[in-house]
């Protein structure tokens, strides 16, 4: 297993703070000017966010951005969704530059840091620009204020930023978990699940964060959890909490190829989640007993679709996205077309929800039997794509699986 040498957690937020000011320089610039007051004010909480971080890591202080990720000293910082926004952000604008990382050899004056913004800000009309911009970066150089190359992370580094991705995937679908068993509880309890202290959508945006900046990394997760299904049942649960966490992230998966924004990923796969709670308030006899469900169980099963989606619309207070969530949790059992070959109205989100959950409960272990090997469960969804199953997403998660095996 990689070591990834994190940035001590004492330092941390020091970092994130650098580099959310640093955001909010380039930002206000771009919106007001280099002579507004917002400019000026950004600017200001810039240079005492790096000195606060200089004072805790020493001079010189380094700070480069590489596959959406961070890096302080050589040290990888673990990023929270804010920071990770703003890392996409800066890395794209200084990869149009060819800067990798900026070196403090000193605590920055706001003059320097002024005009080295101002320089880095220059327009880009040709070819040609992007060096000259260089050029008058390299001049700060003897004011202790050095622009590093941009370059391609070496092996090591790569192997670095997957273990952490992946690490970091591992911790959201685990904490998915544990919020939809929390979720499950408060509703058994007679409690309003909403008011459960771990959001479903904490845990449910971290996944998104991870689909849509490394996807792969999270793909990895998911095949790994496969591996070791009997051991993550036994840690977070037993089969629905993982069942619903894996459901919500292969959802949320298939919806990075639609082009979905992070918002509509997050009412993805918080709606994936809230699709698998009715399943676990069935009695464990029918749950778990050996055979795929009777005529009898499946209508119970929806019956208990309907009740619990009418029992959270009773209890709790909520907004439209709740609202929509709760609506797809609802469609994600009904076919996809009829019997007479007429598609229905599903949403979207319901449509991918019911693949993304037909998949996950093929290829998983159950007491009664081994999961599907992968082309196996796609064959099985295959034979009812265009009546079960919408035949976009069975193809979709074909696709998926088979990037997933490179």
């Amino acid at each position: 297993m990689i070591d990834v040498p994190l940035l001590p957690e004492s330092h941390r937020e020091q970092a994130r703070q650098a580099l959310l000011h640093g955001l909010a320089v380039l930002q206000a610039v771009e919106r007001h000017g280099s002579q507004g007051r917002p400019f000026i004010d950004a600017l200001a909480g810039w240079q005492v966010a790096l000195h606060e971080l200089g004072n805790r890591t020493g001079f010189p202080l380094e700070i480069r951005l590489a596959e959406d990720t961070g890096w302080v000293g050589g040290r990888l910082l673990t990023a929270d969704p804010r920071t990770a926004e703003a890392i996409g952000y800066m890395q794209a604008r200084w990869r149009q530059r060819a800067v990798g990382g900026l070196r403090w050899s000193m605590p920055p004056t706001a003059e320097i840091l002024r005009h080295w913004v101002l320089r880095f800000g220059q327009p880009l009309r040709q070819a040609s620009d992007a060096a000259r911009v260089r050029a008058t970066l390299e001049e700060l150089r003897p004011y202790g204020l050095e622009t590093l190359d941009l370059r391609v992370p070496g092996p090591e580094e790569q192997a670095l930023i997957r273990a952490y991705g992946v690490r970091f995937g591992r911790g959201a679908l685990a904490r998915t978990a544990v919020a939809y068993a929390g979720f499950v509880n408060f509703i058994c309890e007679g409690r309003d699940p909403f008011s459960f202290a771990i959001a479903l959508s904490r845990p449910v945006m971290d996944l998104v964060d991870v689909a849509c900046s490394s996807p792969d990394h999270l793909a990895w997760v998911l095949a790994g959890r496969r591996e070791q299904a009997a051991e993550l049942h036994r840690v977070l649960g037993g089969y629905a909490p993982v069942h619903a966490a894996a459901t919500a992230a292969y959802s949320i998966l298939l919806g990075t190829g639609l082009k979905l924004s992070k918002t509509e990923l997050l009412d993805l796969g918080t709606s994936a989640v809230l699709a698998k709670v009715p399943f676990a308030l069935l009695p464990p006899e029918m749950t778990e007993r050996p055979g795929p469900l009777t005529r009898e169980e499946r209508y119970a099963l929806q019956l208990a679709t309907v009740r619990a989606v009418q029992n959270l619309l009773a209890s709790s207070r909520f907004g439209e996205a709740t609202l929509r969530r709760l609506v797809v949790a609802y469609e994600h059992q009904r076919p996809y077309a009829l019997e007479n070959g007429q598609r229905t109205d599903l949403h979207v989100y319901a449509r991918i929800v019911a693949v993304a959950n037909a998949f996950d409960a093929l290829t998983t272990p159950r007491p009664w039997r081994s999961g599907h090997r992968v082309a196996d469960a796609i064959a099985e969804l295959r034979q009812a794509s265009g009546t079960r199953y919408d035949p976009v997403f069975v193809e979709a998660i074909d696709g998926l699986t088979r990037s997933m095996a490179e």
